[in-house]
């Protein structure tokens, strides 16, 4: 599983690419020693060149990171969260006496994740900003494990669960059976644990579940009609922040289960393998910075969707 699944502009290109005119205003050695308003001055070859690589070197990072969230089967993933947000609409409602204002509450929730989580849009901002932040080295180094022979059985596994998606009763009754399995191999629960912390995985989920939260009071709050009090973002944002804080203490248990069931094909052994490269120093710098990436990319699709939901549920009501 790539760091992708697990939990990204392009400043950097931006400055690269306009470094060339920039540097530009420089004379040449052959140029009057006071140019006037009607002089051009020459380019630097050297510096545009430099302006040049930087911009290559950057592609270069660009289609590493490509490469890592194809191998780790990203795209499925972020499908997987857009048909969940999508799915929300199904409860939506449910206290509104009218069946038309529930049914209108549902379509424009539908239509608001159309408008505001692209899928091609996010994919391609996470390259970016990932490739932007991320060292040749450290890329380098995460690519060399995803084509290892046991990051491409994390990788198979990963695709697994993102195809997986069962009804909700075998679900429960697969975590029950997970959950008694792990009571009987505490080594094997604190190895899991482990693992989920040196790959941030907690932090992406309650970012998920954070961004679910806030799309949906965003969306109340610019539905609300002018004449009506309104909510504050910033205090909807705190009251976030509390649930967050509860959340967290009951989700380790939680993914520590889930997870057993995803690599429940790998040795002890090839779980100590895998937590060693997560608890590495490179591989760190690039988590943390796919994890900031991916905060903002969550934190930016829930603000575009709760106010897509408002503008809809308007033009649902004209």
């Amino acid at each position: 599983m790539s760091i992708s699944s697990r939990v990204l502009s392009v400043v950097a290109l931006g400055v690269g690419l306009a470094m060339g005119p920039a540097v530009a205003a420089g004379a040449s050695a052959e140029a009057p020693p006071y140019a006037t308003t009607r002089d051009t001055p020459a380019p630097l070859p050297a510096l545009d060149m430099a302006a040049g690589d930087a911009a290559a070197a950057i592609a270069a990072r660009e289609a590493i990171v490509g490469r890592i969230l194809e191998l780790g089967h990203s795209k499925a993933h972020v499908r997987n969260w857009r048909r969940m947000l999508a799915g929300q609409s199904a409860s939506m409602g449910d206290d509104l006496g009218s069946s038309e204002l529930r049914q209108r509450v549902r379509n424009a929730w539908g239509a608001a994740v159309d408008q505001g989580f692209d899928i091609e849009t996010l994919m391609a901002s996470w390259r970016q900003r990932l490739a932007a932040s991320a060292s040749s080295p450290d890329l380098d180094m995460q690519l060399a494990f995803e084509t290892s022979p046991l990051g491409r059985r994390l990788n198979d596994m990963s695709a697994a669960a993102a195809e997986d998606n069962p009804p909700a009763e075998i679900s429960a009754r697969r975590m029950a059976e997970a959950q008694r399995a792990l009571a009987r191999d505490p080594g094997r629960a604190l190895l899991l644990q482990r693992v989920l912390v040196a790959a941030h995985i907690e932090e992406a989920t309650l970012e998920l579940m954070s961004s679910l939260q806030l799309a949906t009071a965003v969306g109340a709050i610019d539905a609300t009609p002018a004449d009506k009090p309104r909510a504050d973002l910033a205090d909807v944002v705190a009251v976030s922040e509390r649930y967050r804080a509860l959340v967290k203490a009951q989700l380790a248990q939680t993914l520590v289960a889930n997870y057993a069931q995803v690599w429940s094909e790998l040795s002890s052994a090839e779980l100590e393998r895998y937590a060693h490269h997560l608890e590495q120093p490179d591989t760190q710098r690039l988590m943390r910075a796919s994890a900031a990436i991916y905060s903002n990319l969550m934190r930016d699709a829930a603000l575009s969707i709760g106010r897509a939901f408002a503008r809809e549920l308007h033009s649902e009501q004209l």
